[in-house]
């Protein structure tokens, strides 16, 4: 996942850092303030940053299809 992350924005990473990531995690609004953004703006950068990771992990989480059996009886 720390690779993956390392894929985002570097202001997407940012805010994941800063709500997610360190010892003392910041709230929305410390965040916003910490970044001199709106709390709307870094909950747009989160969800962005989230689904962005969803779309990147989410193959590698599905299990290894088989191929279906073509022999008939």
């Amino acid at each position: 996942i720390y690779g993956e992350v390392g894929q985002l924005d570097p202001i997407e990473q940012q805010v994941l850092d800063l709500r997610f990531r360190q010892d003392d995690p910041l709230s929305l609004a410390r965040a916003a303030d910490s970044l001199g953004l709106t709390k709307e703006k870094v909950q747009r950068l989160e969800r962005q940053a989230f689904h962005k990771l969803r779309r990147r992990v989410e193959p590698m989480l599905e299990p290894q299809r088989r191929p279906a059996c073509s022999a008939t009886r």
